[in-house]
């Protein structure tokens, strides 16, 4: 039969017209199960509404790229991330209520092995808490770890735990690169941080670099807020390492420290930036305690055979304080600067001592020593001493710093890591209203507490704020509360 070419036309229309109608509709299939696919990758404690009550069981379901969702609640570790997977939980606080909290007593409650792609899209772990109970709280041990981001993220250990009870343990086999840290805490563990190198000699061996970690917590650890047997190319930045180094019956307590970056293998290190941070009341009474101490190992029959050499090393503001000592450096150094720091009140009283032994020389002036007279030791003045090798002046004559930005300089401010101008106290006990748990403020009948009331001039003793706008229900004109079907609205009181 003949068709005629005007039918021919009419009948190629219609074949593109159903090929792109069924690609539309193989398209819909294929987007509703990867919607279908992502809505599943969820976790609750109950395992309801589709999800799993497994970590480890999500991500084993997850593909690459995949967000696993954390519902409040309490869960088991021994978790492997083998894929680039983001997990998000629900908060990092110790309420299972309104937060997620992991843990695990016996392996490391998480281990890393896999890598995002890029700084853009990295594995994220996210609004998180980790209490390890004698273990790691995240344990690297695969050389090509990377890409990398933590954003608040706890790690809450027992404090008083073994050598391997570390927020971050990373073996001597171990590596990472491109990790990023941001407002984060790795507190009461035995080592905040513990990166092994020993037995991994290089050259060309494994890696800590190209790591950033900002607004982050290293305090109240047993041993070491930070111990580092690798690290290049890292910036910590407006971080605090305080209290650190106070367990006693740790077997190596005599070299107790809040930062101990203990450089080793024959490898070349570089650029090491601590920017206004910090480090205070830590390794009180231990033999060799310090705040702050760096060093690339070249010493003795095994590190002189493998020395370790660290290029650049950058201390600018910060506040190292009521330490046993302050800041120590030795070893195979160079490029040391410290500038614009308060050091002053370490026990000893050594502010800074330099046991480098390739004859160099710390530039660390600009810096308050204590007094307006400068620093003692090498200086004449009456503030923390300095060794020789010290370039200490010109030296500030006040004190630099104020963490919190609020006035008020660090060993004046009764919340010195927390905003708050007025430096109000209720209770008078020299810890201010801001962060005291006990402020004795806020309640009828007591002083209005700083920054802390929302309302500030009403009596509103529960702080009730149903629309979540930082007003509180007492004194709010629209505060989302007290009509038809809605909560009631916090009752003023009569003081």
């Amino acid at each position: 039969m003949n068709v005629s070419p005007k039918r021919k036309e009419i009948n190629m229309s219609n074949k593109k017209i159903n090929l792109a109608a069924l690609l539309l509709i193989v398209g819909l299939v294929l987007l509703s199960g990867a919607v279908a696919n992502a809505d599943a990758v969820c976790v609750n404690p109950g395992g309801t509404d589709g999800c799993s009550s497994s970590i480890q069981a999500a991500i084993n379901l997850a593909a690459d790229g995949d967000i696993i969702t954390i519902a409040a609640g309490t869960y088991a570790g021994n978790i492997t991330i083998n894929k680039r997977v983001s997990l998000i939980g629900s908060g990092s606080g110790n309420d299972p209520a309104a937060n997620t909290i992991v843990t695990q007593a016996s392996n490391p409650v998480f281990r890393l092995a896999a890598s995002g792609n890029s700084a853009a899209d990295p594995i994220l772990i996210k609004n998180l808490r980790v209490n390890p109970v004698l273990v790691a709280g995240f344990y690297i041990d695969n050389a090509a770890i990377s890409n990398i981001k933590f954003d608040n993220v706890s790690v809450y250990g027992t404090t008083q735990g073994p050598e391997n009870e570390a927020g971050i343990w990373i073996s001597a086999t171990g590596g990472v690169a491109q990790l990023e840290i941001v407002n984060c805490a790795f507190d009461h563990v035995t080592y905040g941080w513990y990166f092994a190198k020993q037995g991994n000699w290089g050259p060309g061996g494994t890696e800590a670099t190209n790591i950033t970690v900002t607004n982050t917590s290293f305090s109240n650890n047993g041993a070491k807020g930070l111990y580092l047997e690798k690290l290049s190319e890292t910036t910590f930045n407006n971080c605090t390492f305080n209290n650190n180094g106070l367990n006693t019956t740790f077997w190596n307590w005599g070299r107790n420290a809040g930062v101990d970056i203990n450089l080793k293998g024959l490898e070349i290190y570089n650029n090491i930036v601590f920017t206004n941070c910090a480090v205070i009341g830590n390794a009180l009474n231990a033999q060799y305690g310090v705040g702050f101490t760096v060093k690339a190992r070249n010493d003795g029959a095994t590190y002189s055979k493998y020395p370790a050499y660290l290029s650049n090393l950058s201390i600018t503001g910060g506040t190292f304080s009521g330490n046993q000592s302050g800041i120590a450096i030795g070893n195979n150094v160079t490029g040391i600067e410290i500038h614009s720091a308060d050091i002053f009140n370490n026990i000893i009283p050594a502010g800074l001592v330099n046991y480098t032994d390739n004859n160099e020389v710390i530039d660390a002036s600009g810096n308050w020593w204590g007094d307006a007279s400068g620093p003692n030791g090498e200086g004449s003045g009456t503030g923390d001493n300095v060794t020789a090798r010290v370039v200490f002046s010109p030296f500030s004559q006040v004190e630099i710093g104020d963490i919190d930005i609020d006035g008020a300089t660090n060993s004046n401010d009764n919340c010195p890591n927390n905003y708050n101008p007025q430096q109000l106290d209720a209770d008078e006990d020299g810890i201010g209203d801001i962060c005291d748990t006990t402020p004795g403020c806020g309640g009828c009948g007591q002083t209005l507490c700083e920054n802390v009331d929302s309302c500030p001039d009403s009596c509103n003793t529960q702080q009730l704020d149903a629309d979540g706008d930082g007003i509180g229900d007492a004194c709010d004109t629209t505060p989302g509360c007290g009509g038809c079907g809605q909560q009631e609205c916090e009752t003023v009181c009569t003081i």
